[in-house]
C-alpha cells in the first residue's frame, strides 16, 4: 500500500488535524476489536435486518443484533473451533459469505488463530474457489448457509484462470481507518448500512472497520433490493451508508426515494462513481 502512504494518508490527516477529530492508531486490527469491545462493551456492533421477523435468514443468524462484547466472545469461539480443526499460525483460511454479522465474526476468530483470512467473493463457482485455495495454499474453508446452497446447485465449470492476491497487513488497515475515523462524522450509537461486498477493501474498512472503531452500529440485509433499502431506512436506525454506482444501479431510485421521505434523518451519503443531487441528502460527498 505505498501508494496510499505516499499520496492518501498524509491528505487524511491534514483533514482530519482540520476537523480536530484525530483518532489514535491502533497497533493492528485485533487491538482495534478489543478497545472497541472493552470501550462499547454492551451497544449494538452488527445488527441483520430481514424485514419480517420470521424471515427464514433471521434463523440462520445468532440474533438479530451483536453488541460488541458479544462480537468479541463469537470471535474467540471461531477461534478455537479453527484451532481445534488443525489451523496453525500463518495457515492462510478463505471467508466465503455474503454480508451478514458472521462474516465479522469469522474474520475476527481467523486473525485470533493467528491465521491470514482471505475473504472471496460470494458469487464466485466452484472452480473458482478451488483456484483461490490452490493460490493461496488454504486447506479451510468457511462459508455461510447461503453460500454453501448456492454452490450445491452449481453446475458451471467456473474459470480456470489464475486467481490474483493482494496481501495487505494489519498495520496498513489499523492506519487507514484511525485517519478515516478522524473524516466520518459517525457517532457513538449511530447506525450505517452496508451494502457493498465486504471482502472488497473499501467496504472492508469503511463500512466495517470505521464504525467499529467509532462505536457505531453497522446493519445489513437478507437482501439488495429497493424495498428492503427503504424499509432499512424508515426503521430509523440508519444515519449512513456508503455507495457505489455499478452496485447500486438497480435499487438507486428507491433508495433515493427512500431517504427522501425520512425529512434529513439520514446525515450523510458517501458514494463514489453515481451522481447524487445534494438536494436529496443535504450534503453530498465524492
Amino acid at each position: 500500500m505505498k501508494g496510499l502512504e505516499e499520496w492518501v494518508f498524509p491528505t487524511l490527516e491534514e483533514e482530519s488535524r482540520a476537523q480536530g477529530r484525530e483518532i489514535p492508531q491502533p497497533k493492528d486490527l485485533l487491538q482495534l476489536l478489543n478497545a472497541s469491545v472493552h470501550r462499547f462493551g454492551k451497544r449494538t456492533a452488527l445488527r441483520f435486518y430481514a424485514g419480517e421477523e420470521n424471515a427464514r435468514e433471521l434463523s440462520r443468524t445468532r440474533d438479530d443484533r451483536v453488541t460488541y462484547e458479544e462480537l468479541g466472545r463469537f470471535s474467540d469461539r471461531a477461534a478455537r473451533k479453527l484451532l481445534r480443526e488443525g489451523v496453525r499460525p500463518g495457515d492462510h483460511v478463505l471467508l466465503l459469505s455474503e454480508n451478514r454479522p458472521e462474516w465479522a465474526m469469522a474474520y475476527f476468530g481467523i486473525l485470533k488463530a493467528g491465521a491470514t483470512a482471505a475473504p472471496l467473493d460470494a458469487q464466485l463457482s466452484l472452480q473458482e474457489i478451488r483456484n483461490c485455495a490452490a493460490a493461496a495454499k488454504a486447506s479451510i474453508l468457511i462459508a455461510s448457509p447461503r453460500a454453501i446452497e448456492r454452490l450445491a446447485v452449481l453446475f458451471t465449470a467456473g474459470t480456470t484462470g489464475k486467481p490474483k492476491g493482494v496481501l495487505l497487513t494489519h498495520r496498513n488497515f489499523a492506519s487507514l481507518t484511525s485517519k478515516l475515523g478522524g473524516l466520518f462524522e459517525l457517532r457513538v450509537g449511530e447506525g450505517l448500512l452496508s451494502v457493498l461486498p465486504l471482502h472488497h477493501t473499501f467496504e472492508f474498512t469503511c463500512g466495517l472497520l470505521t464504525p467499529l472503531l467509532l462505536g457505531a452500529e453497522i446493519t445489513y440485509l437478507d437482501e439488495l433490493t429497493a424495498d428492503r433499502l427503504g424499509e432499512a431506512l424508515e426503521s430509523g436506525r440508519v444515519n449512513a451508508l456508503i455507495l457505489r454506482g455499478r452496485c447500486m444501479a438497480r435499487p438507486r431510485a428507491g433508495l433515493l426515494r427512500s431517504i427522501q421521505r425520512r425529512d434529513g434523518r439520514v446525515a450523510g451519503c458517501t458514494e463514489g462513481g453515481l451522481s447524487v443531487p445534494t438536494r436529496t441528502f443535504g450534503r453530498n460527498q465524492a
